[in-house]
This record gives structure tokens, C-alpha cells and sequence, in this order.
């Protein structure tokens, strides 16, 4: 061997150690981390769920073969039933078959020859239903009994109109198309038809493929049966001081409630809501006939035990209700009511800003009145009857008045300016001073005003609601007649004129 082979053959022999020496290691290696791994909390998650999968799975197979066998014992069972209810009724009938079959042919003889006249006698004979024969036959299901027969009838009639609106449906892809075919397959398809098993047939008769019945049958399974479902369509998921149905139901009255709102006399007006895809809740239109903050105030006072906040109030309120407008002629939006709330809310407004620069302890004896009704009780007497005094109203009561207002110097210092808007909706810059003076003289008579004016609605109400027999009440709005051609004289302008104006008549109508 030369030096050249021996060399070459020391290499490979050292390569071939290394390998070895390498797989070795790595044997030896692979070894630990496996038993690492196999001591691992991930190693024995994997074997628990693994266990875990094959007991299921076992258990699966073990149910599987039971059901298996427990349908085909029962199945053995029914057979066995209904051979021994066969044999026991052919036994009590006839002895043997060759009795039976000279019974058949016996009554067979005795039938006319003919065709058409056998079929006459055995419909005749069949239509007899006092006979016993006939009612034994129909009680064994062998022939129909007439109510059978109009069932029959029924159900073909509306087999046949189910078609014609599937049909209709099939060949539309609308929303309104899909929702319909959904209600009329989730309708037909439900638990007698499974255990009946003819699903197949009543695809065949509608037209239809067999997996679109089956998922007719699985929209109504999963509406009809799965409580969860049930309970979220029923029952919303609310916070645990959500106001209570029968408090939403009070507020809800009360927004509706005489002297609160009243329906408009226009039977056109009327306020539509959207509650669902293409569906509207409608309902006659209420109008205001105070603002919400004194309805929320009246309410308030109503019931006291209520804890509501006015935001949540005004949410409360019914759709159909809106504030008033001045188109609404059958309000008093006169220039009483217009002016005095301009004037008010200007007044307000500076006596805040100046209680903000101010003492507090002036809060007290000079308070910022939130509504109209405020400010006018606080320079009456107390109500007597649900009512203020007449005499209170006209001013001519000493113990009340104007005079027990108490206002700031400063809103009666002519050196300031504040803006009102007056009565004809003309913006005005004035001095506070004069602004202050104004407001005193119109709640000198803005009391006997709003008196007058709720006071003649609720005679006119009570009236209408309790018209005597044989009377009506008529009424005549010159507002819709109303025109300035000649600004003084304006009735005898509009009477000089035949002229035919619309009326509207109350009246009781005994037959309704």
C-alpha cells in the first residue's frame, strides 16, 4: 500500500468516526429533549386532550350503536304488534282463509253483472253513514268519512295556492321575496312531516328541492325551540335603575293627558313613525298646550315618588306630541303670550349674569325664575280649589302683586343695555332699566290673560266632552277668514260679503 492510499484510507476512517460519533450524539440528545418535552406542562396538556378525544369518540361510537339497535328493536316490536293485531283479527273474523275467500266470492255474486251499475250499488251502499259496515270502514281508514273528504279538499286547495306563491317568489330576487319564501317553507316544514317522513313528497308537490325544506325546517327549529332566542327577541337586556314599564306607561298618559296636550282639529294631521323595515306606526297629532318644562314641573308635583330627571321625561314622550306652532290657530299664540316670553327670557337671562358677578346672598331674595308659571305664582296667593282667586288675578288683591318682586339696582339702572325682541318679532336694543319697567307692566296683566285663556279651553273641552242630546257646538274661526283689506271695520269688512266659510260642528251621534 502506498503512503497516498494509507493517508486517503485514515481520512475516511476518521470521517466514519465522526459520524458515528455525531449520530451518537444526537441520538443521545434527541433522547433528553424528548424527556424533557414528555415532563412538559405542554406534553401532558397534548396527552389529556388526546385522551380526552378518544373516550368522546368512543363514547360516540358507543351511542351511535345503541341508537341503531334500540330503533331496529322497536322497529321489530311495531312488525310483531301489527302481525299479532292481524292474525288476532283474521282469527275472529274468519276460521281460514277458504271461509274468507267464499265470503269474497259470495259478494261478489250478488252484485250486478255490470260495470257501471256494481259501482252505483257499492257507492250507494257507501254513502249509507248510518250503516255500521260503513262507519266500521271508515274508523279502519279503509274509505274516507266526509269530513275527510272536505279535508281533503282543504289541504289540496291550499297545497295548490302555496305553489302559485312559491312560484311567484322563485323567480324574484328581492329581499321581500327571500323573507316571504323563508316564512311560507320555515311554515310547512315542521315536526309531522319529519316524523312522518315525506319530506321528499311535499318537496315534489311545492316544486321544490329537498335541502331548501330542510332549511325551512331549520329556520323554524331555531326560532320555536331555542329559548335564548326567545328571551332576546322578548325581553331587552336593561341596566338596573332602567325606569320600570309602569312608570313609562304613567309618563306616557301624562303627556297625552287633558289640559297637558290635545289632538289638533285638522283629522289630516297626522305623525307617521318608522318602527321596522317598511312598517310605520301612524297616530293622530297632539300639540302642546304648555311648554315641556312645566309639563315636567306639573308631573313632578303629580308624583312626587317618581325620581326622573326632565331629559329623560322629555324622552319618554310620546311621538305623536310636539310643541305648539303658530300655525296652530286653535292655541293662544296672541301677543300676551308671545311678548310676555320674549321679555322674560331676556330678563332671566341678564339678572343670571348679574348673580354670577355678584353676592351670593342676593340669590336669595332675587331667585331666577325657570318658567313663566314661576314668576306669575310668585306674585299670587296660594290656589284655593285647584284655582287662583279671581281677585288675585285682576290685581285687586292687597296681599299680593307685582309689588312683592324683588329686583336687583341693577336691573333697574338705566345706564346698561339688554336686548328683548317685542311683541311684532322686530329686534330692539334698550336700556335694562326700561327693559325691567316693561316686564312689570305686562305681569300686571298677563295673570287674568292666561286664566282667561285656559280657563275658556278647558270650559270649551268639558263642553265638547259632555255635549248635551240634541245640541251642538258650533265653531267659527274668523283667523282662517282673516284678511287686511280694510284694517279698521274688519267684521263689518267681512260680512258685507255672501261668502261661504268652513264651519266645524260638534254633535253626538246616538247610533254610534
Amino acid at each position: 500500500m502506498s503512503s497516498k492510499e494509507g493517508l486517503e484510507r485514515y481520512k475516511q476512517e476518521k470521517l466514519q468516526k465522526r459520524r458515528e460519533q455525531r449520530l451518537e450524539s444526537y441520538y443521545r440528545n434527541r433522547n433528553l429533549k424528548e424527556n424533557e418535552y414528555a415532563l412538559s406542562d405542554e406534553a401532558v396538556r397534548q396527552r389529556q386532550h388526546r385522551e380526552k378525544q378518544e373516550k368522546e369518540q368512543m363514547r360516540r361510537v358507543k351511542e351511535t350503536e345503541r341508537k341503531r339497535k334500540y330503533r331496529k328493536r322497536k322497529r321489530e316490536e311495531n312488525i310483531n304488534d301489527q302481525r299479532q293485531n292481524e292474525d288476532l283479527n283474521m282469527r275472529n273474523t274468519f276460521e281460514n282463509r277458504t271461509e274468507k275467500h267464499r265470503a269474497l266470492k259470495k259478494l261478489k255474486l250478488a252484485l250486478p253483472k255490470s260495470p257501471d251499475r256494481r259501482v252505483t250499488t257499492m257507492v250507494a251502499y257507501l254513502q249509507n253513514s248510518n250503516s255500521p259496515t260503513v262507519r266500521k270502514l271508515q274508523s279502519s281508514e279503509v274509505i274516507s268519512s266526509p269530513e275527510e273528504i272536505e279535508e281533503h279538499k282543504t289541504s289540496k286547495a291550499l297545497t295548490e295556492d302555496l305553489k302559485t306563491v312559491i312560484d311567484n317568489c322563485k323567480r324574484k330576487r328581492s329581499d321581500d321575496s327571500l323573507k316571504t319564501m323563508n316564512v311560507i317553507i320555515s311554515s310547512v316544514s315542521g315536526e309531522k312531516i319529519s316524523d312522518n317522513k315525506c319530506r321528499k313528497k311535499l318537496a315534489r308537490k311545492l316544486g321544490l328541492p329537498v335541502r331548501r325544506v330542510s332549511r325551512g325546517h331549520a329556520i323554524r327549529t331555531r326560532i320555536l325551540k331555542s329559548e335564548k332566542s326567545s328571551w332576546t327577541y322578548t325581553n331587552r337586556k336593561t341596566r338596573s335603575d332602567a325606569i320600570t314599564p309602569d312608570t313609562k306607561k304613567r309618563i306616557y298618559e301624562f303627556w297625552c293627558k287633558p289640559g297637558i296636550s290635545r289632538p289638533t282639529g285638522n283629522k289630516a294631521d297626522i305623525k307617521r313613525v318608522r318602527i321596522g323595515p317598511k312598517t310605520y306606526s301612524s297616530h293622530m297629532t297632539h300639540i302642546l298646550e304648555k311648554t315641556q318644562t312645566d309639563v315636567y314641573l306639573d308631573f313632578i308635583g303629580e308624583n312626587p315618588s317618581i325620581k326622573i330627571a326632565q331629559r329623560m321625561f322629555e324622552r319618554c314622550k310620546p311621538y305623536f306630541v310636539r310643541p305648539v306652532r303658530p300655525k296652530d290657530r286653535q292655541t293662544c299664540c296672541c301677543k300676551y303670550h308671545v311678548e310676555f316670553k320674549t321679555v322674560f327670557k331676556s330678563c332671566m337671562e341678564f339678572r343670571k349674569k348679574l348673580l354670577i358677578e355678584n353676592e351670593p346672598n342676593e340669590c336669595y331674595s332675587t331667585p331666577v325664575y325657570d318658567s313663566i308659571s314661576d314668576v306669575v305664582n310668585a306674585t299670587l296667593c296660594e290656589k284655593v280649589d285647584g284655582s287662583h282667586n279671581l281677585q288675585c288675578l285682576k290685581r285687586n288683591c292687597s296681599d299680593c302683586g307685582v309689588k312683592i318682586l324683588n329686583f336687583l339696582p341693577c336691573e333697574l339702572d338705566v345706564s346698561d343695555t339688554a336686548e328683548f325682541v317685542k311683541w311684532e318679532l322686530v329686534k330692539k336694543e334698550s336700556q335694562v332699566g326700561e327693559l325691567f319697567s316693561y316686564f312689570r307692566k305686562l305681569i300686571e296683566t298677563f295673570p287674568v290673560h292666561q286664566h282667561r285663556a285656559t280657563w275658556q279651553n278647558e270650559q270649551f273641552q268639558n263642553l265638547v266632552r259632555n255635549l248635551p242630546e240634541k245640541q251642538c257646538v258650533c265653531v267659527h274661526d274668523f283667523s282662517e277668514n282673516y284678511r287686511c283689506s280694510e284694517l279698521t271695520e274688519i267684521q263689518s269688512a267681512y260680512f258685507q260679503k255672501t261668502e261661504v266659510s268652513s264651519m266645524l260642528l260638534f254633535y253626538i251621534d246616538m247610533h254610534c
